[in-house]
């Protein structure tokens, strides 16, 4: 899903959201004093990170993009260097921060298949109980048509009494 720049800023700066990426970028490529950018491509880039970041925050249960993250996505990987942002911390701190972060988002992955699971299997006993009133149903249905069955015996057999005794009616 893309999204018009001018939408996609406007919805971030409506949710209060500004990337350190977009302000870095921003401050080293757009010229205060002419309220210009220093080249068309950098204004395309600038909104293209926060095009990124609104459509990552825009899904439905997302967790929100790191910044190393948007950087790659934008200006592609570089061994030690985030660009836009300078190097990076050192990899034993990063390497903790996101097993962190991988941890919590194994958790809500399992609380979403445990909550999942818990409506899944509502919904199985919910099934089950209408069965179980179809059945219940049916067994009446038909209890009714055997009555209404016998009920034309009955007449038919009064009837033929009647005809017999020489009922012409």
């Amino acid at each position: 899903m893309t999204l018009p720049v001018r939408v996609a800023t406007a919805m971030q700066e409506s949710l209060g959201v500004v990337s350190a990426l977009a302000k870095v970028y921003k401050s080293t490529h757009f010229n205060r004093d002419t309220n210009e950018w220093i080249t068309p491509e950098s204004e395309v880039i600038h909104d293209k990170i926060e095009q990124i970041e609104v459509e990552q925050n825009l899904q439905n249960g997302a967790i929100p993009i790191t910044q190393e993250e948007l950087s790659i996505k934008v200006f592609g990987r570089r061994s030690g260097y985030v660009t836009g942002l300078g190097l990076r911390s050192s990899s034993s701190s990063r390497s903790i921060v996101g097993h962190v972060n991988n941890i919590k988002y194994v958790t809500q992955l399992e609380q979403k298949v445990q909550e999942q699971a818990d409506q899944i299997q509502e919904q199985a006993d919910q099934i089950q109980e209408q069965a179980k009133g179809i059945e219940a149903a049916n067994n009446k249905i038909h209890e009714l048509v055997e009555a209404k069955e016998e009920q034309g015996r009955t007449l038919a057999s009064v009837m033929e009494y009647l005809k017999h005794q020489g009922y012409t009616g």
